[in-house]
């Protein structure tokens, strides 16, 4: 098995609440998807992800 796709990118993530409206809501937004992940990436590919990744963009 290639060990590339064990990894799992977020390459987009947007938030529409006004900000400092609700505390920490990226980080538990974040949070319930990566809780989430193993089983329903088993489930639609047949394998669990050993790692997640998500970058930020410094000018926006």
């Amino acid at each position: 098995m290639e060990r590339l796709k064990l990894i799992v990118q977020n390459r987009r993530f947007l938030l529409f609440a006004p900000k400092g409206q609700a505390p920490n809501l990226a980080s538990q937004a974040l949070g319930a998807a990566l809780r989430a992940l193993p089983g329903q990436w088993r489930d639609r590919f047949g394998y669990t992800p050993l790692l997640t990744e998500s970058f930020t963009d410094p000018e926006a």
